[in-house]
């Protein structure tokens, strides 16, 4: 007799997407002087692959008062992408934290000289999303 297991994953969280030429490094320099942030290099995250799995640099800013978490995520590596789906993003930034934080974080990132360009993304509707549930 075999019992078949449904799973039902929770997205709740916020996703931008982020265009930026520059090395990740210098991006989360740039935040943590704008934003007074503090991001911070994290392990590499295993995304699996067809042929295997690859590695994306990550970065992390916690904000333990208000129990807020961002991570910077490295879209594109050589083995291949985050969110295959969105081949043209260069960075994702996972938020999960309170809305009014993201507002404003949002909007200095957007000023940035090295952001060409930040826009939401729908974790909901994004294909590969379960991809972006790792701790």
């Amino acid at each position: 007799m075999f019992h078949q297991l449904d799973v039902v994953y929770s997205y709740d969280f916020l996703l931008y997407g982020i265009s930026c030429h520059e090395k990740m490094y210098r991006l989360a320099w740039q935040m943590n002087k704008v934003l007074g942030s503090d991001f911070s290099l994290e392990d590499h995250v295993l995304i699996p692959q067809k042929a295997g799995a690859t590695e994306h640099m990550t970065y992390r800013w916690e904000i333990e008062a208000e129990g807020s978490y961002f991570t910077l995520i490295q879209n594109r590596s050589a083995g291949g992408w985050v969110l295959p789906s969105h081949k043209h993003i260069d960075y994702l930034l996972k938020q999960e934290c309170d809305d009014h934080v993201s507002e404003i974080a949002i909007e200095e990132i957007r000023k940035l000289s090295l952001v060409l360009a930040i826009f939401d993304l729908e974790p909901e509707t994004t294909k590969n999303k379960e991809n972006l549930l790792f701790d």
